[in-house]
């Protein structure tokens, strides 16, 4: 869902129970994946609203690459994440005016 009065995204994470018995092992994952979503802010193409609900166990014991690999995926395949530019294509307003 996207809102015209927000300037960035929010989100939520959800564990589930069947995940893991544990709130250790639910929060662990939940700031694991806060953390690679706080990296890749500025990939967020909108002010969305996001719920991630988690419920493989598997991923648990995916390593931090392979998680952020699948985060993004899942985020580009959505719509929510541009792609990343290849370097020395970004373009800047001011870089734009010095050209014109």
């Amino acid at each position: 869902m996207v809102h015209d009065r927000r300037q960035t995204y929010r989100i939520a994470i959800v564990v589930s129970k069947s995940i893991s018995k544990s709130a250790v092992v639910r929060n662990r994952i939940r700031r694991r994946l806060y953390e690679i979503i706080r990296q890749r802010a500025s990939g967020i193409n909108g002010p969305y609203d996001l719920v991630v609900t988690v419920y493989k166990p598997t991923i648990k014991e995916m390593s931090e690459p392979d998680l952020s690999a699948l985060l993004t995926q899942l985020f580009r395949r959505a719509g929510i994440m541009n792609l990343p530019r290849k370097p020395g294509t970004e373009t800047h307003a001011i870089i734009e005016a010095k050209e014109n």
